[in-house]
């Protein structure tokens, strides 16, 4: 099953052949690891996928299509690409953020200096230069890491699809770069900003740094906006306009204030209105330019002591809908917030910045289709905020959103609140948030082989006999589940396509849209005339028989080929390893 993935020298051979350096003309980002962030890119994963078998059997769980997977999101995105390539609405992610402390290149280098040379015609130097990304905290070690998960999520997107990327300062410009190259500059929608945080820094910081509060969201389209379907905005409702005069009918509006504190701090936004100033501690929402000309065109009055305008309908937005401005600061909260919102569901929880839930329920809104039942894809899904607003948007406008979900079993520190609390890891804090926000879901985690049966794979000789009890190794390490469903995601099956179980003279198989997949140990004679003899009856429809290559001897394996051939002469059977 994995020896493929684990032949090195064949797949550098055929990035050799394939040419994989690019000719270096024109306008593009460059940066130490470019190169090497192609082939991790286009190496196969190692790992396979295990179910979560007693979690993924519970009745809130057993025939959800929500998927939540445990794991390195770079394996789990390779594993994803075959079923649900072209199939993803939108895309949501929120990076480490390369500050320097949060974000540390741990991403592995499956090569030898010799290997590296070879593939990428690399010198020692420029060997020894990758190399020195590993642990630092660098702008070419960040886009190397981004680099590969980005292609594949590129590749996951509906022709219809977004994606929507968090970021801060610090990459800010480089990731706009580098979507311009995976995406296409001209699929670039927007950068939407909000306002983080509105908790001070400390006084002595003050003195010598700009305190920071802005965050951006990068979206792009798998198409360019003008060619997308129109984004769902906030109605404003039907607006009556009581009153009339010379110029036309007009409503009246209160000349709202607010609250002049904070980055929204303003002196320019306090000045009298008809002789009427704010009270104290609050500024105006027009400017003094706009309430000037208001008074000398008689278009505001004191009610109560307030001031009023007059609105006319000529003047108002011709649409029922409000647009959508790409700053969320006043309606979406802050990390501060998010941070309250998790604790409410999962107590001593150990974040400190979470994305608040109302930022993700308004891009959730405004982005995707409540009545389209394709997934939503978080890939750093963090504390679990993506699936928490899946659900509880679909709660409130009846849509069809699924999600998955992926998150590093990253551990949790020793002695934190969240370690005290039982959680030993990220992902068991998101995943319990998902639940207690009422979200049934499939669990499944990327696991790698032991590094004994990784030797024991790669020293197989599949023209003899089975070689002591390799097939047991290898069904401890993963177990039957496991093969089937890392085989199935890989041939283009979505997690949601169970295959039947089939009885082949009391062997049990697995069938499914033609394919039957052969893994157990325990196939002989009787059970390929069973199956010789379904499709004889037009009782099975067989097109690919594939087979785990440490299950059968090579007798049984001789006799199911030479029979299928001369009976069943367009079955194709393949070997697995």
């Amino acid at each position: 099953m994995l020896k493929s993935a684990l032949d090195y020298n064949k797949f550098l051979a055929e990035l050799v052949q394939n040419n994989i350096n690019e000719a270096k003309t024109g306008y593009s980002l460059n940066f130490v690891g470019k190169d090497y962030a192609k082939l991790k890119y286009g190496l196969a994963t190692e790992t396979v996928l295990k179910p979560d078998t007693e979690h993924n059997s519970k009745p809130e769980n057993k025939d959800s299509e929500n998927v939540f997977i445990t794991g390195d999101n770079l394996d789990a995105l390779k594993h994803l690409q075959n079923a649900y390539q072209g199939e993803i609405k939108m895309i949501y992610i929120d990076p480490p953020y390369n500050t320097g402390k949060e974000f540390v290149y741990n991403d592995k280098f499956e090569f030898n200096d010799e290997q590296l040379r070879n593939a990428l015609n690399y010198t020692d130097e420029e060997v020894s230069r990758l190399k020195s990304l590993q642990g630092k905290s660098s702008h070419s070690a960040w886009l190397s890491f981004m680099y590969p998960r980005l292609k594949i999520a590129q590749k996951l997107l509906s022709e219809d699809g977004i994606i929507l990327v968090s970021i801060d300062d610090n990459e800010q410009a480089n990731l706009k770069l580098l979507m311009d190259e995976i995406f296409g500059e001209s699929n670039f929608w927007a950068t939407i900003t909000w306002d983080a945080t509105n908790k001070a820094m400390n006084a002595g910081d003050a003195k010598y740094k700009i305190q920071d509060c802005i965050e951006y969201i990068l979206v792009y389209g798998k198409e360019p906006m003008q060619d997308h379907a129109p984004l769902n905005l906030y109605s404003k409702g039907e607006k009556e306009y009581p009153f009339s005069n010379a110029r036309g009918e007009y409503r009246l509006e209160e000349i709202q204030q607010r609250k002049n504190i904070g980055i929204k701090r303003s002196e320019k936004m306090v000045f009298t209105i008809l002789e009427t100033l704010p009270k104290d501690g609050y500024r105006w929402t027009i400017g003094e330019d706009t309430a000037r000309q208001l008074e000398k065109n008689y278009d505001v009055e004191l009610k109560n002591g307030k001031p009023i305008r007059k609105i006319y309908k000529e003047d108002e937005f011709n649409e029922r809908f409000f647009p959508l401005w790409n700053d969320f600061s006043e309606t979406c909260g802050t990390s501060e917030a998010g941070k309250t919102q998790l604790s409410e569901l999962v107590k001593d929880h150990g974040f400190e910045t979470v994305k608040p839930l109302e930022l993700m329920r308004k891009l959730l809104f405004h982005f995707s289709n409540p009545k389209d039942e394709g997934y939503i894809i978080d890939f750093f899904a963090g504390s679990g905020t993506t699936a928490h607003a899946v659900t509880q948007l679909n709660s409130e406008d009846g849509g069809n959103r699924k999600f998955i979900m992926v998150q590093l079993d990253e551990p949790t520190k020793e002695g934190s609140e969240a370690r005290n609390a039982g959680y030993n890891s990220i992902d068991e804090i998101a995943r319990e948030r998902v639940k207690r926000a009422g979200a049934g879901f499939k669990h499944y985690r990327c696991q790698a082989p032991p590094a004994q049966t990784i030797d024991k794979i790669e020293k197989f000789d599949p023209s003899k006999e089975i070689q002591g009890d390799l097939f047991g190794e290898m069904a401890n390490a993963f177990g039957e589940e496991t093969i089937l469903q890392t085989w199935l995601i890989s041939d283009g099956y979505e997690f949601s396509q169970i295959p039947e179980t089939k009885n082949f003279a009391g062997y049990r198989a697995y069938y499914i849209d033609g394919s039957l997949y052969i893994i157990n140990q325990g196939w002989g004679k009787e059970q390929t005339k069973e199956l010789l003899n379904l499709v004889g009856k037009n009782e099975l429809r067989l097109n690919h028989i594939r087979i785990y290559g440490y299950s059968l001897g090579m007798e049984s394996l001789r006799e199911l080929k030479i029979n299928v051939s001369q009976s069943l002469s367009n079955v194709e059977i393949e070997l697995r390893y």
